[in-house]
């Protein structure tokens, strides 16, 4: 289902390397332009009925970081700093339109002001695009955690307003994922009748991660299945 960039193993040698640069960043426009045609002509009403349940009930949240903890780069001026960044948002678009087609309630959360400028000049289709920098002081590889913590609020009602009960109330599934993975999803509508009729709120992980077909591990409040 997913189609890892694996961006961030990119050395700093090959991100300087002019013919690599310029071939990943054409790929990577060409293919925004392919999902983002989706989004030109999408019409909701087109859809099956329990495509458009998917779009009512189901949200997407997308974490993004421009740069990454795991990189050392502190200097903005520096060209491998400038090319990298630039390639985390033509990533950060591919993903958003190929996650879109399926989830358009799609959630972009920051944790810098400058990110969030730069996303918003974007100007992508998103339903929010929330700055959590007071919630990650100093450490940024949080983020993820919580944006997590940040929707469990909104689902659960602890210390929201009538309006976000009103707005989050048809809610039921959530969407993970990062923000360099495009979403490859094959019959979605047949994964979301099947977690309808699970007992247990299920956790689907897709096949990427290489694990056995036919592992499951069941807790008392989950079923994960990995495939």
């Amino acid at each position: 289902m997913h189609l890892s960039s694996t961006l961030n193993q990119l050395s700093d040698g090959l991100l300087r390397d002019k013919d690599i640069k310029s071939e990943l960043t054409i790929r990577m426009k060409r293919t925004v332009e392919q999902y983002r045609k989706y989004y030109v002509n999408h019409d909701i009403m087109q859809l099956s009925t329990i495509e458009r349940e998917i779009h009512r009930t189901s949200i997407a949240i997308i974490p993004f970081i421009s740069v990454a903890g795991s990189r050392k780069m502190n200097n903005t001026k520096d060209e491998t700093y400038i090319t990298y960044r630039r390639l985390k948002f033509i990533f950060l678009e591919a993903t958003f339109y190929s996650v879109y087609r399926h989830f358009s309630k799609i959630i972009i959360f920051v944790c810098s002001d400058k990110d969030y400028s730069d996303v918003q000049s974007l100007s992508l289709p998103v339903w929010k695009l929330i700055d959590l920098k007071d919630k990650v002081p100093g450490n940024k590889m949080l983020l993820p955690k919580e944006a997590l913590l940040y929707v469990y609020d909104k689902l659960t009602s602890h210390g929201v307003s009538d309006q976000d009960k009103e707005e989050w109330r048809d809610i039921e599934y959530i969407y993970y994922t990062e923000s360099d993975q495009l979403l490859y999803g094959r019959g979605i509508p047949d994964l979301y009748r099947w977690i309808k009729d699970v007992n247990n709120w299920p956790t689907i992980v897709p096949h990427r991660l290489h694990v056995s077909y036919h592992l499951t591990i069941r807790f008392d409040f989950a079923c994960m299945i990995w495939a």
